[in-house]
Formats: structure tokens, C-alpha cells, sequence
């Protein structure tokens, strides 16, 4: 039985103690209410899930270090329980409390706690509606030399990058998210509170492997994990093209092979118990495509870690006031003071507070608050006038903290969204997933010769193009014009007249031409030995950028249009888009398309209707495993219109 864990994205609890004994109560009443329909059981109190029969189910799931099961005690208390359905599926749910045996998870004995706010009576469901869940664990005398999410007794000290050189944040990214991804990195690293820093590390896919598979990634990370016990999170940059997630398939009730994805899988060491193992790391996934997207998301995980962090810091320093002129306003009250030189000495006494005299009284500073004292006012008279203002002091702390808590909510409505998304990619158990081709990750299409064209997407994907998949018999491509992708024609010669106009049409499609709204604009094409990987000396090029030497072959009277296609090979449908000439050529339906100011995601989405409308109604099935994504892949960075269809 393998658990899926519900972790937050960013956990940063990592602790390393001499645990105490202590007790845990926990709220088992729902937020919202329980809900059960053939693929979840959801329950909002829940932190984790596991599968029965293809079915999600949410449990509650700790652990703790402690060496015997007698050391440990769960009680639920005060439980209610109200029906929630029938068992039409005959399952059979695990004891409502369960305490295993101590395992050794990274050099100390632990023992896992589960929780089900589920039950079967007779053929009725019930679900945990209400109750507490109370977890007492004795004292243990042995290290401990790791932390996790869901441990309960390791709240004695934080670990932070002070205490460890060793990675203890490692982010796995393909080379074109890399930016993104060294973003987050640096946040986690050094933007973040001080005590909640961590050393992070950015490892690029293609520096795994070749061409990388699953099991390369996950053997990469085990070995990470086994040289390194202050390795703690993971987290999957990319979607499920650039890192697949690994599957266990399993029968379900009418004996049908399934499949059930998680990245969880990455983590666990055992090759034998790979499925059901133990995750060693706390992992997350933010599932994007593209650098444009994957810094939109760090850009917002930046600005809510700024934004509550301010909120902190100001909701501590306004309550710091309030507390310092509470403990003033009180001694002030319990002294007598013959004039305002002797309030004036006992107030000189907190460094905090900034005095100036002025001709008929002074004043009191503290932070941006300036109070104005006359000198003939007595001590009681100054205590009731910081009386008055602590009482501000905390309805403006009650509103700082409503604006962090929510700052926190919708940071987390964020982590849903990504979540969510993850979700939807990982979350195929009933379909095959197809080995993605090496150039799907760039923009790419077969010419009206049967040629493969290839073209870069951003800087990153350009370098890896031009450096690592052009071989001397290929054609290069450019337009003339700043902002031009590069595009490769696979064993191109300058006599394939139709190629090298419809790889050129592409390049300034491609382009920053199509967001400009330019109607033409030239291209050229060079062979592979007049492209310099590197500057000259004493000059330097950006990544994604080269030195083009010699001749340069024009192609004129080129339009910025493009086609967006789909292609049935060995029964899945690929997308292609490039010029037209060659989408019509190849595509079994498509559209023809030209810049206008509108939404991509609008475009997308009037892609998707126009190529099922063309479409042969035996391809239909094929067409809605399609995502509205996918189409936005092979689109250019812009608006579009549909001037026709094929």
C-alpha cells in the first residue's frame, strides 16, 4: 500500500534533537464536508492519501522516532461519525488507528502512526466529522540525524544552512527552466528568514543523462540521498515531458492493469519495495513548460515570501511597541513624580524612546510615532496617553495579522493551483504514457521534402540546439531581426528550394516579428562550420547567442504566417506547427494563423475547435487526450487569428 503525501511546496521545519516526550492533539473536524466518489475520498483534515483499487483514499499519517510501539499512544477522542455512503465496491479499509513496528528510517528507529476518518459499517460509509486525535510519545535518549514533514517529536531545534555545508535542497530542472529554477534556489537560500535558509542546489536534467529516463533521475537522487543525510526536499522543475514521473501499475477490482503515478516513487530506496517503500525527502513539483510561465510562478512564490515576511516583521515590531509602552504607561502610574524633569529622567531610560525639548513642552518619539508632551502634564496624564495608543498599537496588529493570514491563504491557493496542475499531469493511471521524442522539446515540423526542421524556444533551448543537435550537414537558420529563434534543417542542401523557404517562413514567425505585428521580414540560412559557439577574444556573447561568419543566404518575400497541425503516428497524435506549406503537407488537420492582439490561452482554445471540427470522427478520442496546453507549446509567443483551416 503506498502513501501519497500532501506536502506544501515550501516546508522549511528541518530539525535535528534529542527528542522529548511529549503529546499531540489534532483536529479531525473537516473544513469542508467529506466527500467519496469513485476516484477520492476526500477529507479536508487529512495529510496524506493512499490507493485501494484506483481509489484515493485520505488518511491522517505521522511518525515519530521512538524504538517500541508500547512508547507510543493514539486515542480518538469525542469521535462522530455520519453516513457518507454505500459500499458498492465491496472495499476494505485498513483499522481505523494504526501503530507499526519501529523501522529504521536513515539511522533512527521510527514508527508510523495512521489515522482512516473512514469506516465500513455493514454496507454504509461512514466519515470522521468530528473529534480530536491525541498522540502521546515517551521520552527517547537516541540522536536523531534527519527530519521530515510529518515527525512529530522534532521540534527542538531548526536546521538552517549554519549548521550543515551539504545540500539540503535539491531542485532537478531541464536546461531551459534553469534561470527559473536558480531563482527559487537563490530565495530559499538567502531571501528567506535567516533561520529558515537553506543550502539549495539546481541540478540540470541533461547533466544526468544523455537522454534521460525516469530511472536515471531517480538513481541520480538515491545516490544524492545516500551520500548526504542533510538532504531533505526535493522538488521536480518541469512537467511530465522533461521529468516523467514513475508509475506502479496494479489490478484493480476486475482484474484490469492500472497504473499509479507519483514522484514520491523518486525517493524511496529500496529497488525491491520501490511502490510501497518509504520516501527518504519531502518532494513537491511545480509542472511547467516554459520559461515565461516558470518565472511568472517564481516571481509569485518571491513576492508572497517578501510580502508576509514584511507583515511579520511589522506585525513583531508594532506588538514590541505596544508591550514596550504598555510596561512604561504602567510604571509611570506607580511612581510619583514631582515635575517633568524627574518624568523626563525616568522616560530617559528606554533607549527606545527619543526625547527633544521644545519652548512650551517636548517630545516623545518612538519609531514614526511622535507623541507631544506640554511640561505641565503629569505622569498619569502621559501613562493615559500611552494607554490610548497601545489600544491602536493592537487593532493595527489584529489587521496585520488578518492581511498576513491572508497573504498565507492565497500563497496557498498558489500551491493548489500548482498542485492541481501537477495533479492533472500525473494523474493518468488508466493511460500509457508515450516516450516523448528528443526534438518535442523544441519547436519542430517536417518540411514538404521530408526533412526535420528544428527550432529553439528561448536562449537555453537555442544553445542546446546549435551546440549539442547540428551536424555538419545542416542547414542553420535566423532572421534579420533582434529576437529571432534559431531553427536547424536536419541534412538540409542549399538546392531544397521548398525546404529552406518554409524553414525561413518559420524562423520569422518564430520570431519577435509575429509580436511586433510586421507583415514580412528576411531570414537567412549558413552552413554549420560558419557558426562560432564562442566570441572572439576580449568579447562576449549572451547564452543562445553566436558569431556568424561568411556568407549569409537570403530568403526574401517571406510572410509571417504560420500553420498549427496535428500528425497521427503509431497511434498518437502529435502536434506540429510551422509554415504552412509544410503543416498542409503533413498534418491531417490543421489551421492557418497570423498575429493578433488577443489572449494565447483564447487562441489555444479556438486551435482546439477548429481542428476538431476538420478532424475524421476516428481521430476524435485522440484529439481530447489533447491539452489546451499542448497547442499553446507549439504556438508562437503572441495573440493569433485563424485565417483558415484544413
Amino acid at each position: 500500500m503506498f502513501f501519497l503525501r500532501k506536502y506544501h511546496l515550501m516546508a522549511f521545519l528541518i530539525l535535528f534533537s534529542l527528542c522529548l516526550g511529549k503529546n499531540y492533539n489534532f483536529s479531525a473536524k473537516p473544513k469542508n464536508s467529506p466527500e467519496i466518489n469513485s476516484l477520492h475520498w476526500k477529507h479536508s483534515a487529512t495529510n496524506s492519501a493512499f490507493d485501494i483499487n484506483g481509489i484515493e483514499v485520505d488518511i491522517l499519517n505521522w511518525r515519530v522516532a521512538a524504538d517500541s510501539r508500547e512508547s507510543v499512544q493514539v486515542e480518538l477522542l469525542n469521535p462522530i461519525w455520519d453516513f457518507i455512503g454505500w459500499n458498492d465496491n465491496e472495499l476494505v479499509l485498513p483499522n481505523i488507528i494504526k501503530i507499526n513496528d519501529p523501522v529504521n528510517y536513515r539511522g533512527a528507529p521510527t514508527i508510523y502512526i495512521q489515522v482512516s476518518p473512514w469506516r465500513i459499517i455493514g454496507n454504509q460509509i461512514e466519515a470522521l466529522t468530528s473529534g480530536e486525535i491525541s498522540i502521546s510519545v515517551e521520552p527517547v535518549d537516541f540522536p536523531r540525524i534527519y527530519s521530515h514533514p510529518f515527525l512529530l517529536n522534532d521540534n527542538d531545534y531548526k536546521l538552517s544552512k549554519s549548521s550543515t555545508s551539504e545540500t539540503q535542497y535539491l531542485i532537478i530542472s531541464p536546461s531551459y527552466l534553469a534561470s527559473a529554477a536558480q531563482a527559487l534556489a537563490d530565495m530559499h537560500a538567502d531571501s528567506v528568514e535567516v533561520d529558515f535558509q537553506l543550502n539549495t542546489e539546481v541540478v540540470i536534467v541533461e547533466n544526468i543523462a544523455t537522454d534521460p529516463t525516469n530511472n536515471d533521475i531517480r538513481e541520480y537522487i538515491i545516490t544524492k540521498i545516500l551520500d548526504n543525510s542533510d538532504l531533505k526536499f526535493l522538488l521536480l522543475f518541469g512537467d511530465e515531458i522533461d521529468i516523467p514521473p514513475l508509475f506502479k501499475e496494479y489490478l484493480d477490482i476486475d482484474g484490469n492493469t492500472q497504473r499509479y503515478p507519483s514522484d514520491d516513487f523518486y525517493t524511496t530506496i529500496d529497488d525491491d519495495n520501490l511502490f510501497s517503500g518509504d520516501p527518504q525527502l519531502a518532494s513537491g513539483r511545480i509542472p511547467v513548460n516554459n520559461e515565461s510561465d516558470a518565472l511568472i510562478v517564481v516571481d509569485k512564490i518571491k513576492q508572497y515570501e517578501n510580502s508576509i515576511k514584511q507583515q511579520i516583521k511589522k506585525r513583531i515590531e508594532v506588538n514590541k511597541t505596544s508591550e514596550l509602552l504598555k510596561q512604561i504607561a504602567t510604571n509611570l502610574t506607580k511612581e510619583q513624580f514631582s515635575d517633568s524633569v524627574n518624568i523626563k529622567n525616568f522616560l530617559s531610560q528606554y533607549p527606545e524612546l527619543k526625547l527633544n525639548d521644545g519652548k512650551e513642552g517636548y517630545t516623545i518619539k518612538i519609531n514614526s510615532k511622535k507623541f507631544e508632551v506640554d511640561y505641565n502634564q503629569n505622569n498619569y496624564s502621559l501613562a493615559s496617553m500611552f494607554f490610548d495608543y497601545v489600544k491602536i498599537l493592537n487593532k493595527l496588529y489584529i489587521s496585520i495579522q488578518d492581511a498576513e493570514i491572508k497573504l498565507i491563504s492565497r500563497k496557498n491557493q498558489l500551491s493548489d493551483k500548482i498542485n492541481d496542475k501537477k495533479a492533472e499531469i500525473l494523474n493518468q493511471s488508466n493511460t500509457v504514457v508515450r516516450k516523448k521524442l528528443w526534438y518535442e522539446k523544441f519547436r519542430w515540423f517536417i518540411t514538404s521534402d521530408g526533412l526535420l526542421a528544428i527550432g529553439g524556444k528561448d536562449a537555453t533551448s537555442n544553445d542546446i540546439l546549435i551546440k549539442r543537435h547540428t551536424e555538419e550537414n545542416d542547414l542553420i537558420f535566423h532572421a534579420e531581426i533582434h529576437g529571432s529563434p534559431f531553427f536547424v534543417l536536419k541534412g538540409g542542401k542549399p538546392d531544397m528550394e521548398n525546404s529552406i523557404y518554409e524553414v525561413g517562413q518559420s524562423v520569422i514567425s518564430f520570431s519577435k516579428a509575429w509580436k511586433e505585428g510586421l507583415s514580412s521580414i528576411k531570414a537567412y540560412w549558413v552552413n554549420k562550420n560558419q557558426v562560432k559557439l564562442s566570441a572572439p577574444s576580449g568579447m562576449s556573447m549572451g547564452k543562445g547567442s553566436f558569431m556568424i561568419e561568411g556568407k549569409r543566404n537570403y530568403i526574401k518575400n517571406l510572410d509571417v504566417k504560420l500553420a498549427v497541425g496535428i500528425k497521427i503516428e503509431n497511434q498518437n497524435m502529435l502536434i506540429l506547427s510551422g509554415s504552412p506549406q509544410a503543416i498542409k503537407k503533413n498534418a491531417i488537420s490543421g489551421v492557418i494563423i497570423v498575429y493578433d492582439n488577443s489572449k494565447l490561452s483564447d487562441g489555444a482554445k479556438k486551435i482546439k475547435n477548429e481542428l476538431y471540427k476538420n478532424l475524421n470522427p476516428k481521430y476524435l478520442p485522440l484529439l481530447k487526450e489533447l491539452s489546451i496546453d499542448d497547442i499553446i507549446r507549439a504556438m508562437p509567443s503572441g495573440g493569433i487569428r485563424i485565417l483558415d483551416s484544413f
